[in-house]
């Protein structure tokens, strides 16, 4: 008789947290399901929802206003982003077009020790500076 007791205790106590797992598991795919949702409709639906309603309350223009202020930090954010990957890539081009004119000039300046005909690559530096640090 005890040990169909404890049996069943045991047993419930299973059953009980394989439910607080689905439980767990179904509020993280929620969570996945409505970060990817705000993902997909982004910022602007966000602000054209508070933009395009008529605010009548001071909760409402707050709302209003956080979600302009919120959407010009983001811009600035993106900008600012931007403005890192594009000096982060520009000091990982830098050396290798520097690598890569040391190499042309050197390869230039023994073809012309060994007295052939050398095209000068002087008139191409400028093209590659320019390729490389726009």
């Amino acid at each position: 008789m005890l040990d169909q007791q404890v049996l069943e205790r045991q047993q419930r106590e299973n059953l009980l947290a394989q439910d607080e797992a689905a439980d767990e598991a179904k509020r993280i795919a929620e969570a996945r399901q409505a970060e990817a949702d705000q993902e997909a409709y982004g910022r602007a639906a966000l602000f054209h929802k508070y933009a395009t309603k008529k605010h009548t309350s001071r909760e409402h223009n707050l709302r209003y206003l956080i979600c302009c202020r919120y959407s010009k930090l983001m811009g600035a954010a993106e900008e600012r982003h931007d403005y890192m990957k594009w000096r982060r890539d520009r000091a990982l081009r830098l050396p290798a077009a520097r690598t890569q004119l040391r190499r042309l000039q050197a390869d230039d300046m023994t073809e012309w020790a060994a007295g052939t005909d050398v095209m000068i690559v002087w008139g191409c530096k400028e093209a590659l500076q320019a390729d490389c640090f726009m």
